[in-house]
């Protein structure tokens, strides 16, 4: 492509060249196409490098545009990482999942989502953990972790998000689905919902999911 450019200056100079002739002309002709392909060099290797910047930076993302939320990286990420931390040191944690279908157009449902996003951090503990991220039916999964936190305890963060969605005022196409796990006694379901988060990552961004 710089060749392409270097050559196509040329030819847009040959009247030129023609009436003053090359001997004329030929150094500040030169002199210009070198500086367009250091110029195209230079730009090109900078591109690449923004792309490459870009890229991980996107891998490192873990905050779900819509609601502020974490995405379904950062679910996957906070899981397997509260599930390590527990198994090392010992303890247990609860996790809340719900999935809901917003009616509505585009602008619609992402106004609810950010309703929601806002209300369920508002509404939890500073320690607890959302995240959210839109499923293969285009249905929308909300996990909440709840560290140090049995199972018991999951079933009045149940209870607020049945109360959030009850208030959130916008339409749902059917009724939400919430379920609770404790770990450990439900550690393969708990690995199940990271395995869901991480598979739903590998889907949105192929390009940005490392080799």
């Amino acid at each position: 492509r710089v060749l392409f450019r270097s050559a196509a200056y040329f030819l847009l100079r040959a009247p030129v060249i023609e009436l003053l002739g090359f001997s004329q002309v030929g150094q500040t002709l030169v002199a210009r196409s070198t500086a367009y392909i250091i110029f195209g060099v230079a730009a090109g290797w900078a591109f690449d490098v923004v792309q490459r910047s870009l890229t991980k930076l996107d891998r490192h993302d873990v905050v779900d545009d819509a609601t502020g939320l974490l995405n379904a990286r950062g679910t996957a990420e906070v899981l397997e990482s509260e599930i390590s931390r527990c198994k090392r040191y010992g303890g247990e944690f609860a996790v809340v999942t719900a999935r809901v279908r917003i009616e509505g157009d585009r602008k619609l449902r992402r106004d609810a989502l950010e309703s929601l996003g806002d209300r369920l951090r508002f509404s939890l503990r500073t320690v607890d953990r959302v995240g959210r991220w839109e499923d293969d039916d285009h249905g929308d999964v909300v996990v909440v972790l709840l560290p140090e936190t049995p199972i018991e305890g999951a079933a009045f963060v149940v209870s607020r998000i049945e109360r959030l969605l009850d208030d959130l005022g916008y339409p749902l196409a059917g009724e939400p689905t919430l379920n609770r796990h404790g770990f450990p006694a439900d550690e393969d379901a708990i690995r199940d919902v990271a395995k869901v988060a991480a598979r739903m990552t590998r889907r949105n961004h192929p390009e940005s999911t490392p080799e």
